[in-house]
């Protein structure tokens, strides 16, 4: 290995040495935060002010895109509304087969296609879904079992 003040700029054990500068780094962040810091130089908190009271009129005067920045700047965006508490349109009492929960899913997938239902609650859904289909099949291994157990006790 290189002594710490060899080529590459690490020690005996391969760590960067004692003021070794590094790498680089990342030139777009580095020119991002110049234009920040240009911003922050050139706009003034009085000029903040202007600009939100001209936001403030536009908003006042009618223009949506306006109203809209002042309010979710001040309230936050507003959450989409959620499709999930309706299940996405699935009736889950129906799912009686694998069957039932192989259609509710392909029912799923169409919903989310044509924008019913959003692909995070289409997920939760088919968690439902999932969980469905593994007590179902549970429910048919149990019965299988039974039956088999009645056949071997009967010698049937």
């Amino acid at each position: 290995m290189a002594d710490s003040n060899g080529d590459n700029g690490r020690d005996t054990r391969g760590r960067f040495a004692k003021g070794n500068a590094g790498g680089p780094g990342n030139p777009a962040v580095r020119r991002l935060a110049e234009y920040r810091a240009a911003i922050t130089a050139a706009v003034t908190p009085k000029d903040i002010g202007r600009i939100i009271k001209k936001l403030v009129k536009r908003a006042l005067s009618g223009e949506t895109m306006a109203t809209r920045e002042l309010l979710d700047r001040l309230i936050g965006r507003p959450q989409q509304a959620s499709s999930y508490t309706a299940g996405g349109g699935l009736d889950f009492a129906t799912l009686k087969t694998a069957d039932d929960v192989s259609r509710a899913s392909e029912q799923l997938a169409q919903a989310v296609s044509n924008g019913t239902i959003s692909p995070d609650d289409a997920a939760r859904v088919g968690l439902v879904l999932e969980l469905s289909r593994k007590a179902i099949e549970m429910g048919q291994i149990a019965k299988e079992m039974r039956e088999l157990r009645e056949s071997i006790t009967n010698g049937t």
